[in-house]
């Protein structure tokens, strides 16, 4: 089902979760692909979080041409914690580089989860840090 037959269906003025969903993927799908050797198609999804999840426990899905195909850890070390191979698998070289992702902005993304920042923030802290690391 399309997204333009989901929004039809609800019949509520709010805007459809998966509209926002749909428009994050895109947005950081874009913002990574600049500013790193990650694919265009491979997006990192940080929120909502896991309900069972204790709250020291943070997690980034990692969607792939649009599929949540797998989830680490967010940290230091992040850590394959779930993978759905039905559906798609990062090559090594995606995996490394998602991991270095997940490890370089860690801090962001936590802050991102824990609704500290904003997404444009943590899309503007992301390409100063990045622009900043290259000089």
């Amino acid at each position: 089902m399309k997204i333009k037959e989901l929004i039809k269906e609800d019949d509520s003025n709010d805007i459809s979760p998966l509209l926002i969903e749909d428009e994050f993927i895109s947005e950081m799908g874009n913002l990574i692909a600049d500013f790193t050797e990650i694919p265009g198609n491979i997006t990192l999804w940080t929120r909502p979080q896991p309900d069972e999840l204790p709250h020291n426990k943070y997690r980034i899905k990692v969607f792939k041409d649009r599929a949540h195909i797998c989830t680490f850890t967010i940290g230091k070390n992040p850590k394959l914690v779930e993978t759905f191979p039905r559906l798609g698998k990062l090559d090594s070289f995606e995996e490394i580089e998602t991991k270095k992702f997940i490890s370089d902005f860690s801090s962001l993304l936590i802050q991102y989860v824990d609704d500290k920042i904003t997404l444009s923030k943590l899309k503007v802290d992301v390409q100063r840090e990045r622009q900043r690391r290259e000089l």
